[in-house]
């Protein structure tokens, strides 16, 4: 919902209004830009962008590219008229506003705590210029808030929550506003240089274009979406739309992929997964603490290893080098380095090894695959990393480990995804593939070639089984 706000009438000129852009780098279905477009009434809206210096000093390189690369595309399609600023962005688009004289600045709303933060300093600036902070809309099918029990609690599990979503509906995407934009007052020495750095690894498979994105979404709807809830199983397959980097960075939004997926075979299962996304931002946005916390706090007295331990510190490093190894997760580990993206059923089984085989806090290892994900979010990372841990809302059942070789029989059977990111096990056998130790045994890898399983996965369940009922022994309630 937008706040009343003046509209001026045919003739009567308003003063310039700005265009604050964050997580929503297109011009298709965004509802702030439409907003921005009507204050102006005619007027030329002034587009602003401003990098975070702290969040490009220790953001993921990978997610940074595609940013970069996303925000070109945005600047070509505004004729190149969009101002961009270094430092932080609160101060930055206040001076900005105030240096074009607007009366209004108008941005998407953000719901993460630091997007919250700098929400609530960018407007205390703009207010003490007279400056109007108009904030609407979300990056989400439904803003996190909106749905609730009827009691006014939110959801804590996910199937009432899609349920409820259903139940709600959502909005209609829009087109393209007719667009008035004034000439590029601002670029900051510090932005050129970020914009000007070459990407660091092929962004090929991820649209970073609001005209690739939408491209992407037809073929996938056309071609894929019919086998999807299939083929999203199996890693080495195009079974998904791969469009998570865009719909991170609001290149394309979720309104667009669920009113595009209506009617389209296979359509609701597309739509099942925008969903689960937003109700990993509704956790987030109902219990911030809980993205880096444990939500269910009974995990807190979870023994973990000690990675400052010599012996813990070189499995950890094993299973962030993917050489662990059990070759369904070292496939996956190294795709995430070497392309910024990992399967997402590879990224639970990666996840439930480092938790439950090598016992390390599954916080060290949602950090990890926030330094590498293109589409990393910390809500959708993190709260996905605790439901493989257990500590989270809506969880596995902690006494659910998954079997590296197992997993990678059923979801890799012929082996394919493992040979493509494995070159060094590609001329094994498919029956060996999935257990390379098996294959040695019978003379058919080298001992140099791939590493022994750095642990033993049957000790290393029990192991886990174990600590987790210590852990529900001590958190429960003394007797009297």
């Amino acid at each position: 919902m937008w706040p009343k706000g003046r509209i001026g009438l045919p003739g009567d000129a308003l003063a310039p209004v700005v265009m604050w852009f964050r997580r929503d780098l297109r011009l298709g279905d965004n509802r702030a830009l439409q907003r921005a477009v009507a204050l102006a009434d005619g007027d030329a809206v002034h587009a602003f962008f401003g990098f975070s210096a702290p969040l490009m000093a220790k953001g993921s390189p990978k997610r940074i590219s595609y940013m970069v690369q996303a925000l070109i595309s945005l600047d070509r399609s505004l004729g190149n008229s969009l101002n961009f600023s270094y430092g932080d962005p609160a101060e930055d688009v206040a001076r900005f506003a105030g240096s074009v004289g607007a009366t209004t600045v108008v941005a998407t709303r953000d719901f993460s705590s630091l997007g919250c933060e700098r929400d609530r300093r960018a407007g205390a600036l703009l207010a003490s210029q007279g400056i109007d902070f108009q904030l609407g809309d979300s990056p989400y099918l439904v803003a996190p808030g909106k749905i609730a029990r009827e009691t006014g609690q939110w959801y804590r599990v996910f199937t009432p929550y899609y349920n409820g979503v259903l139940s709600h509906g959502f909005q209609a995407p829009l087109g393209v506003p007719l667009l008035a934009l004034a000439p590029r007052r601002l670029m900051d020495a510090k932005a050129q240089r970020a914009l000007d750095v070459p990407p660091q690894f092929d962004l090929g498979a991820f649209p970073a274009s609001e005209e690739a994105a939408l491209r992407r979404l037809g073929e996938f709807l056309d071609h894929g979406a019919a086998s999807y809830k299939l083929d999203r199983n199996d890693p080495f397959l195009d079974g998904t739309s791969r469009l998570s980097p865009a719909i991170r960075f609001g290149v394309i939004h979720p309104r667009q992929i669920a009113q595009a997926a209506i009617g389209v075979p296979g359509g609701e299962e597309v739509l099942r997964q925008v969903i689960w996304r937003d109700f990993f931002a509704q956790v987030g946005y109902s219990s911030p603490l809980s993205t880096w916390d444990n939500f269910d706090r009974r995990y807190d007295l979870m023994a973990w290893d000690d990675p400052s331990v010599a012996a813990v510190a070189q499995r950890l490093q094993a299973w962030k080098s993917g050489t662990t190894g059990y070759p369904i997760v070292d496939a996956g580990m190294r795709q995430l380095v070497q392309t910024g993206w990992m399967h997402n059923r590879v990224r639970m089984i990666a996840a439930s090894f480092l938790i439950k085989d090598l016992h390390v806090d599954w916080k060290i290892g949602a950090r990890f695959y926030l330094e590498h994900l293109i589409d990393g979010d910390i809500a959708s990372n993190n709260l996905s990393w605790q439901w493989v841990a257990g500590s989270g809302t809506d969880s596995a059942p902690y006494f659910r480990v998954f079997n590296p070789v197992l997993q990678s029989k059923k979801f890799d059977p012929s082996g394919r995804y493992i040979a493509k990111y494995l070159p060094e096990l590609s001329k094994l056998p498919a029956r060996f593939i999935h257990e390379p130790w098996a294959a040695r045994a019978h003379g058919l890898l080298g001992a140099g070639g791939y590493p022994e399983p750095i642990v033993t996965h049957e000790i290393e369940r029990a192991e886990a089984l174990r600590r987790y009922a210590q852990m529900i022994q001590a958190s429960a309630p003394a007797e009297l």
